[in-house]
C-alpha cells in the first residue's frame, strides 16, 4: 500500500471518543441541514446518530436496534429525524423518534443469498444501491440498483460486493465500487456505464471499501485491509490519509472540510470512528494542486 502514497500529500485519522464496542461501523451521513452525522453498526443491527457539534462526547451518541443488518443510512433532506435504511430485503423508511420502520421498496428476488449492502441518494432523488453474496461459495449475484419514481432498475450485475457510490459535483457521472473486482465503476447519472479503472494497491488483501467525492471531483476511497483513505484523480492515487486499524469502511465530508472515518474492528480492538481536521484535508489536497480552501 505504501508505494502508492505521494510523498508530502499524506494526513493522519485520530479516533473519537464515540460508543465502545462497535463492530462494523459503515456509511457515515451528514443530515442536510449538517448537524448530525448517522451511521450505522451493521453486525450489531444499529442504527446511531450523534450531533456534530458534539462527536467528541461520546454522552452524545444514540442508536436504535433494527431488524437485520443495515447496510447504509441516508438522511431524508426534508424530514429531520426521517432516513432510508437499506436492510437485507428492501429499502426501508426509519422515523427515529416515534421507532416506526415502513418497506419502501422490497429487494427483487435473487438466486442465491445476498442482502443489501452500500447506497446513496442522489442530487435527484434517486437512490442507487447495491447487494452483496452472502455466502463466498456461491457465484457473485450482486445486482447495482438505481430506485426512483416508484420503479427500481437493475443497472449492472453480477458482482460479489458493490460498495461505496458518490457522485461528480456537477452530478453527470456516478462513481461506484466494486470491492472485489478491485476497481470503481462509472456510469452516466441515469446508469449508463462509462467504463471503469483499478483502485491503485488494492489486492486481495486490501480492498476498495466506501467512497466519496470532493467538490474538486477527486474521489475519496477507503482501503479495506490497508489503514487508509486513498484520494484518487483520474485512477491515480495522488493522496492519503493513515486511519488507525486495518479496516477503514467508509467516510463523509464534515461541514467545515474536515473527514470522518468509520473503521471496523480488528485483532487491534473495537471499530471506532476516526476524523480527520479541516487544515489537514486541506493540506493534501493543496499537495495535489486541487483547491485547499472551501
Amino acid at each position: 500500500m505504501r508505494a502508492v502514497w505521494p510523498a508530502g500529500a499524506e494526513a493522519t485519522a485520530s479516533d473519537l471518543a464515540g460508543p465502545r464496542g462497535l463492530q462494523l461501523p459503515e456509511s457515515p451521513r451528514v443530515s442536510a441541514d449538517g448537524r448530525t452525522l448517522w451511521f450505522v453498526d451493521i453486525t450489531a443491527q444499529q442504527l446511531w446518530r450523534v450531533p456534530i457539534a458534539r462527536l467528541h462526547d461520546r454522552a452524545a451518541y444514540e442508536s436504535r436496534e433494527l431488524l437485520g443488518e443495515p447496510g447504509f443510512v441516508a438522511p431524508d433532506a426534508h424530514a429531520d429525524g426521517i432516513v432510508t435504511v437499506g436492510l437485507p430485503d428492501g429499502l426501508y423508511r426509519f422515523d427515529w423518534v416515534s421507532g416506526e420502520l415502513q418497506l419502501a421498496r422490497a429487494l427483487p428476488a435473487a438466486e442465491v443469498p445476498v442482502r443489501i449492502n452500500d447506497g446513496a441518494v442522489a442530487a435527484d432523488g434517486a437512490v442507487w444501491f447495491g447487494t452483496m453474496n452472502l455466502r463466498a461459495e456461491d457465484p457473485p449475484a450482486g445486482v447495482l440498483y438505481r430506485a426512483a419514481g416508484g420503479e427500481v432498475a437493475a443497472l449492472d450485475a453480477p458482482v460479489a460486493c458493490w460498495n461505496g457510490i458518490g457522485w461528480r459535483p456537477d452530478g453527470g457521472e456516478t462513481y461506484v465500487t466494486d470491492t472485489l473486482g478491485g476497481e470503481i465503476r462509472r456510469y452516466s447519472a441515469h446508469g449508463e456505464p462509462l467504463g471503469r479503472f483499478p483502485v491503485p494497491g488494492a489486492d486481495s488483501s486490501v480492498l476498495p471499501d466506501g467512497l466519496i467525492v470532493d467538490d474538486s471531483g477527486a474521489l475519496w476511497s477507503a482501503m479495506w485491509g490497508g489503514g487508509a483513505v486513498l484520494r484518487l484523480r483520474d485512477g491515480r492515487a495522488v493522496g492519503a490519509i493513515r486511519v488507525p486499524g486495518a479496516r477503514p469502511s467508509a467516510l463523509a465530508e464534515l461541514p467545515d472540510g474536515g473527514l470522518v472515518i468509520t473503521r471496523a474492528a480488528d485483532d487491534a480492538g473495537d471499530g471506532a470512528l476516526a476524523v480527520v481536521s479541516a487544515a489537514d484535508v486541506a493540506r493534501v489536497r493543496a499537495a495535489e494542486g486541487a483547491p485547499a480552501s472551501r
